[in-house]
């Protein structure tokens, strides 16, 4: 079942003015996809408290920088908000943007912390390095490029678009010749292999094999 979206018990819209507001999205309180309806908390311009903004977008994220036209209504049940009439996202491109945008689940595999330690790293820089840096090597003159993705254990967008089309495209266009990306380990039989072993060490027959791995250890 597809979640409901809220429903507004507003004023009448000629109430209030016409209104822009924009600001960095802190939280997606509420997202349907089929519709595209959206709640979001924004820390906007001119505010000390976060704003709830509800409209329409066609998607959208934590740490994204949103734009919006529309007027200040108060709802009976979730107080002062705005209502917006046009909704308009970004990529982040502050330090603080971005870290929210990775952190926010958005990109798979990577949570708050690691966001965090590559912002710490790499600053806005994060989302041109890839294609940036396979550009400046076929530049340097190197022609032939082999890649491997060692933090991700499956394939995903960050592998298959990012580096294996963006950053390869980038890097035939100046002036490379060959770019290959290494798979990720996927179901490949011997990380399915490795993963059945980690499972069985924490089963009672896994816990009883690596005791008698141990005591042949230690006789021999």
């Amino acid at each position: 079942m597809q979640p409901q979206s809220p429903q507004l018990r507003t004023e009448q819209p000629s109430a209030r003015p016409h209104e822009s507001l924009s600001g960095l999205i802190e939280r997606v309180t509420f997202f349907n996809e089929e519709n595209g309806w959206a709640v979001l908390k924004v820390k906007a311009k001119g505010h000390r408290d976060l704003v709830a903004v509800v409209g329409s977008m066609p998607s959208v994220s934590a740490g994204e920088w949103v734009t919006a036209e529309g007027r200040w209504v108060q709802d009976k049940e979730f107080g002062l908000q705005f209502r917006a009439d046009m909704l308009n996202s970004t990529a982040p491109t502050t330090k603080e943007g971005i870290e929210k945008y990775l952190g926010s689940g958005m990109v798979k595999g990577i949570g708050p912390v690691y966001a965090r330690k590559l912002v710490e790293k790499f600053g806005e820089r994060i989302f041109d390095i890839i294609e940036q840096e396979s550009a400046r090597l076929a530049e340097r003159g190197v022609r032939k490029l082999l890649v491997i993705c060692p933090a991700f254990v499956s394939d995903c967008l960050e592998t298959l678009e990012e580096i294996g089309l963006r950053g390869r495209e980038s890097f035939l266009a100046a002036g490379g010749t060959d770019f290959a990306l290494i798979p990720c380990l996927n179901e490949h039989p011997l990380w399915l292999e490795v993963l059945e072993r980690m499972v069985a060490r924490f089963t009672t027959a896994g816990q009883n094999q690596a005791a008698q791995e141990r005591a042949l250890a230690r006789n021999t």
